[in-house]
């Protein structure tokens, strides 16, 4: 796992660079807004797609990743939810 971490750190650091010289690059902001996802950034991936759209316009691919984004933080939510119910049940549990 941290073989690929470290692919993704070195590709965020790549669209960093590439950001740095061309900070309008929808190419770039779309892509890294994908590794920010793969990383489980949800806000900095939120803040590419909305910064890429600004520019973009309307496009099918940024919508597919805006969608990928939301399902992933209800995902999350839903799941912090289940951990918090089962904690609470279990120490209710103990005598």
């Amino acid at each position: 796992m941290s073989i690929i971490n470290g692919q993704l750190d070195d590709a965020v650091e790549f669209f960093s660079h590439t950001l740095d010289l061309r900070p309008e690059d929808i190419r770039a902001l779309r892509d890294s807004a994908v590794i920010y996802l793969a990383m489980g950034r949800l806000a900095k991936a939120a803040e590419r797609v909305k910064k890429t759209r600004s520019l973009a316009g309307d496009d099918s691919q940024l919508r597919a990743l805006e969608s990928r984004i939301w399902l992933v933080k209800v995902i999350k939510r839903i799941l912090d939810f289940v951990w918090q119910f089962r904690k609470g049940k279990n120490q209710k549990q103990k005598p």
